[in-house]
């Protein structure tokens, strides 16, 4: 008896869920200890636990921001201009990007992976992040440019992810190859706009 209670001065959130259990309170959360136990250090843990609730929330609403631009961005690629695939990934490179991004997030959200997820980085800050000042914010241009946003916003929160779950690992493995796969990807997409300029230009005038 003395070394069980020793245990549970030593470890009060384990004597918390015993009391939670004995009240009634099956799977019992760390937030949900408070209305039972009033130590000190549930407090703490049940801030944490808020904290990583928030951050799930915050990235499933920006996800679904980033799949809502790409969906729009697409639909009007392939049904307002009507371009080819091929012609629909190099000239539209922030949808393919996206997309592995998207592909990524549900790995992350169901798998605990979050390897692909950094993959897309690199495109997505070379594609949506630059593109920021490299087009202008009137006219037409707001509605690209509101995507290129909603990219930068996923990238910054993707990074801020990676130190507060500190998964160190799968970010550097993911940049890594994010770096040779995409390097080639986009050597690939500046080449082809530049030798298919009247396939460029004619989208361009479409596009205003």
């Amino acid at each position: 008896m003395a070394r069980t209670q020793s245990f549970e001065r030593s470890f009060p959130t384990t004597r918390c869920f015993h009391l939670a259990r004995a009240n009634g309170v099956a799977n019992a959360s760390v937030c949900s200890l408070r209305a039972v136990c009033g130590r000190r250090s549930i407090p703490s843990l049940c801030e944490r636990e808020t904290e990583q609730k928030m951050s799930n929330k915050i990235s499933i609403i920006l996800t679904v921001l980033l799949f809502l631009v790409t969906l729009q961005s697409s639909f009007f690629y392939f049904v307002r201009l009507k371009v080819r695939f091929i012609e629909w990934l190099f000239f539209n490179p922030c949808a393919t990007s996206n997309i592995v991004f998207l592909i990524g997030f549900l790995f992350s959200l169901f798998k605990g992976d979050r390897t692909l997820l950094h993959l897309a980085i690199l495109p997505m800050f070379f594609f949506g992040t630059l593109g920021m000042f490299f087009l202008s914010w009137s006219g037409m241009n707001i509605i690209p440019q509101v995507g290129h946003l909603i990219m930068t916003l996923n990238i910054v929160f993707a990074i801020y992810t990676t130190f507060t779950t500190n998964d160190y690992k799968a970010a550097t493995i993911g940049l890594i190859f994010g770096i040779v796969v995409f390097a080639i990807f986009i050597s690939f997409q500046q080449a082809y706009v530049r030798t298919h300029p009247d396939d460029f230009i004619r989208i361009l005038v479409l596009l205003r």
